[in-house]
């Protein structure tokens, strides 16, 4: 009788070690998948913010090309020669100016 409850209790011991094996391997798993999740969470937000730069970025730049629409609009309209003559310097140099700094960067 006593030799079978010891093989038995030995089995258990066994299954038990195991077991906790298993959960120590389990463990150290879902620690892994939480540090992962973590820093995907802050690179997330990193690129939250970055994109919400680039919105207001956006938004100031199309504020100022509305502006310089507006202002191109009125000196259009004006039907004086040598402003449209100016105007047409001006956009083409304004084009030159800027194809070059196209080029450099």
């Amino acid at each position: 009788g006593g030799g079978v409850e010891a093989e038995e209790r030995v089995m258990q011991e066994r299954m038990m070690e195991q077991q906790d094996k298993g959960l120590e391997s389990l463990s150290a798993a879902v620690q892994r998948i939480g540090a992962l999740g973590k820093n995907m969470h802050e690179e997330l937000n990193e690129h939250h913010v970055m994109l919400d730069m680039l919105d207001n970025e956006m938004d100031h730049t199309q504020t100022r090309f509305g502006r310089a629409q507006e202002r191109l609009e009125e000196l259009v309209n004006q039907q004086s020669p040598g402003r449209q003559c100016f105007l047409i310097f001006f956009l083409a140099f304004t084009f030159l100016i800027l194809t070059i700094l196209v080029a450099i960067l």
